[in-house]
């Protein structure tokens, strides 16, 4: 099957928007609207993604997009990040927040690829 086969009339695509706001109900009102939704896999564990994927399928959609994030393969340079952190001290400053450590995570892309790749539909 071919995207134009697979969008069929569907003139909208949702954006899949990490950190909570593509939920099953919103997947689900894209496509009763005729759209096509996304849930964003991004910062969410492999439970949470397969609790979410299951909600959508439960309220009766079968079709609908995944985003994950794609790993780099390794953390930036030490100087990138520093010099990013530098960047954001001055804003985070003015918003009474503090610039955290610098930290690498495949936000566990091997296990949501896995948990997409074996379940790839509701039948």
């Amino acid at each position: 099957m071919d995207l134009h086969e697979l969008l069929g009339a569907r003139r909208v695509l949702q954006a899949p928007m990490a950190g909570g706001a593509s939920t099953p109900a919103l997947v689900h009102a894209v496509d009763g609207a005729g759209g096509l939704g996304s849930l964003a896999a991004g910062y969410l564990s492999v439970e949470a993604l397969a609790e979410r994927i299951s909600g959508v399928r439960g309220l009766g959609t079968d079709v609908f997009g995944v985003n994950v994030f794609v790993p780099s393969g390794a953390p930036a340079p030490v100087s990138v990040l520093d010099g990013y952190r530098r960047d954001l001290a001055a804003e985070s400053v003015r918003h009474g927040a503090e610039v955290g450590p610098s930290t690498y995570d495949d936000d566990a892309w091997d296990a949501k690829i896995d948990l997409l790749v074996g379940s790839p539909s509701a039948s």
